[in-house]
């Protein structure tokens, strides 16, 4: 269990979109499971789901668009947790999904698989991910690749490449 990002909104001065805004508070939950099959290898299994924890943007018919409600910030972790205006099928809509499973040799190579679902009326993101790492030493090497599940997605193809340094005793 993890909520992260809990704060006040923060004020952009004059935006022409809007002048403050919430940080992306969000609460996730998730498990593992991790199977020893010989000494060097490990196969996870791993699985989370998300809730965004800001207040749901409301239909202002005065001006035409979605305004964001102006809560205080518990306030508004309560609402973004229990209320939504098209009910409870929309509150579960607003739930992402990911799920992983990884094999590594040695604890020093692995390969990864992933998959990230949101419904498409929210973020519409739908994607699978696969990755490799190499660690030698105390410094790490890892690459992602994420494919997009459908045309025009918003998160579109893209790589993450990293690169670590382990600190400290082993």
């Amino acid at each position: 269990i993890n909520i992260r990002d809990i704060g006040s909104r923060i004020d952009y001065g004059d935006s022409p979109i809007t002048s403050y805004d919430y940080l992306p508070t969000t609460l996730s939950l998730g498990g593992g499971l991790h199977l020893h099959h010989t000494e060097k290898n490990t196969f996870s299994f791993l699985i989370e789901t998300s809730k965004l924890l800001v207040p749901t943007p409301v239909w202002n018919e005065a001006e035409n668009a979605y305004t964001v409600p102006d809560t205080r910030l518990f306030e508004g972790i309560w609402s973004a947790l229990t209320r939504a205006p098209g009910g409870a099928r929309e509150k579960l809509s607003e739930y992402t999904l990911q799920c992983a499973t990884e094999w590594t040799y040695d604890n020093r190579y692995a390969l990864r698989a992933g998959w990230y679902y949101s419904d498409p009326h929210k973020e519409g993101i739908q994607n699978i991910t696969l990755g490799a790492s190499a660690t030698y030493k105390k410094i790490c090497a890892s690459v992602s690749y994420a494919i997009p599940l459908y045309e025009n997605s918003s998160s579109g193809s893209s790589m993450r490449i990293s690169l670590c340094f382990y600190l400290g005793k082993d």
